[in-house]
């Protein structure tokens, strides 16, 4: 069928529609006026007719709406117009073969009975033809979609099928090719354990890894040799369409090494604060006399001091992993029952929260933070909780604590380095309190901004995500 097109061509089908349908109902209508004195059973079939023909000019004014789609409304007028050519043909022919075999035989009403039957059929078989290529232009245009993205993810990616205990590839990207030295001809038909762990043990682990249990997406590791050697990977199984599944390699090797390069410097610095702390400070014990003595065994103290600090951090860091909900209210008061050396005024009030182990610490520090570096005689400190019901952004989602002194406020090149985020050899943050404090509240999906205070001091507000009852189904008390 000959596909319409233009602006006027939506339309223009509308109209074909209503039109046939004016002519039919009319026909149908003169039939039946003349046939008033027929049977009811003969006059059926005519009132049939003629409600189906009513129907067609219904159809075209609902056609006509802008709420279908023009393309619709084309093949819908285009398959009327086919199916009442080809039904009427079909009735000319018949009515001229009756003609034949019983003269005088008139083929008019049959003609029109046929058309009509062929308008209703050509009118339900567009709207199936329509809706038909709209799904397969959805199904393609989503198709594509899922090409591109597969084609260019920056990480190796295969489409297999599961024959058996084998996972068989279906298809990669060009990153696999790149990564595994395999190009996707080659993948095609092969196994993936055999490509990405030829010969050897690591064959059976790399070919089971895309089995998940129960159908469910897998994450694991993996150690597999690449065209730039051995690579750590964290593997993605994602099952598809019952036996199809994707397989996605990331590779984790230099966020590895990383954090062991990372885990032996803090061990070892920890270890040599500590050591040489003591060492310092026992030599200064032996020049009691001398002027300097009290200044070494100070610093000498803050050596000790920082490595413990440092401990600190990573012991919360590593209990920052486990999330559960915590009144925030609850934390705050035992970190403020063990502050000293400020008078300290506190408005709080119940808030459950998304927390952790870590987070009673991180908020010590603050509190610590705002006595500490207090130049006042009677140090102030207060601390209120206050929710961003009201914050349209937020849509309510974010409690915040804010934690107010009347110090000097934040050195500049503190606050630099903290907004920055970032440290140089020339601007650095003399301590690791506030890093602990932005690393542990990121951690939970939060963040920590610093103002000043009027007429003096400093500000810190701590928006931590409220706990939602669907993620958190018990609030304790830390």
């Amino acid at each position: 069928m000959a596909r319409l097109s233009g602006p006027s061509s939506g339309p223009a089908a509308t109209a074909v529609v209503s039109s046939v349908g004016v002519v039919l109902s009319w026909w149908h209508a003169t039939v039946l006026v003349g046939s008033m004195g027929a049977p009811a059973v003969a006059l059926l079939g005519t009132v049939v007719l003629l409600v189906v023909s009513l129907l067609l000019i219904v159809a075209g004014g609902w056609l006509s709406l802008g709420s279908v789609a023009p393309e619709t409304a084309v093949r819908t007028g285009g398959w009327v117009l086919l199916m009442t050519a080809a039904f009427g043909t079909i009735g000319v022919l018949v009515s001229l073969h009756l003609d034949f075999v019983l003269a005088g035989f008139d083929g008019g009403p049959l003609v029109a009975d046929l058309v009509t039957v062929g308008a209703a059929v050509g009118f339900l078989v567009g709207q199936y033809d329509a809706r038909g290529r709209r799904y397969r232009a959805a199904m393609n245009e989503e198709r594509d979609r899922f090409a591109s993205l597969f084609d260019n993810l920056p990480n190796p990616a295969a489409h297999y099928r599961l024959e058996g205990d084998s996972a068989v590839v279906l298809d990669t990207n060009g990153a696999f090719a790149e990564v595994f030295g395999v190009d996707e001809a080659t993948a095609r038909g092969r196994s993936l354990g055999a490509l990405v762990a030829p010969g050897g043990a690591a064959s059976e682990a790399g070919r089971r890894s895309h089995d998940p249990p129960d159908g469910a997406a897998a994450t694991s590791e993996a150690q597999r040799v690449t065209a730039n050697g051995l690579r750590d990977f964290q593997v993605i199984t994602v099952p598809y369409d019952g036996s199809e599944g994707f397989s996605i390699w990331i590779d984790v090797t230099d966020r590895k090494l990383q954090l062991r390069r990372l885990e032996v410097l803090n061990r070892v610095l920890r270890h040599d604060l500590r050591t040489d702390a003591a060492i310092i400070s026992g030599h200064a014990d032996l020049l009691s006399d001398s002027p300097e003595a009290e200044t070494i065994r100070e610093r000498a103290l803050a050596m000790a001091e920082r490595g413990s600090t440092a401990r600190r951090v990573e012991d919360a860091l590593g209990d920052s992993t486990e999330r559960r909900s915590l009144d925030l209210a609850t934390v705050v008061e035992r970190e403020l029952a063990d502050l000293d050396g400020a008078t300290v005024e506190a408005d709080l009030r119940e808030a459950t929260v998304r927390g952790s182990n870590a987070l009673g610490m991180a908020i010590d520090e603050l509190l610590e933070n705002a006595v500490e570096h207090n130049d006042a005689a009677d140090p102030m400190v207060r601390v209120t909780i206050a929710d961003d019901a009201g914050d349209r952004d937020a849509g309510g989602r974010f409690v915040t604590l804010e934690i107010a002194d009347d110090g000097p406020g934040l050195p500049e090149m503190e606050r630099e380095v903290f907004e920055t985020n970032s440290e140089t050899p020339l601007q650095h943050s003399s301590g690791l309190g506030l890093w602990l404090a932005r690393w542990v509240v990121a951690d939970l999906g939060g963040e920590i901004t610093i103002d000043d205070r009027e007429p003096q001091g400093t500000v810190v507000r701590l928006r931590l995500p409220r706990a939602e009852s669907a993620t958190f189904t018990a609030v304790e008390s830390a």
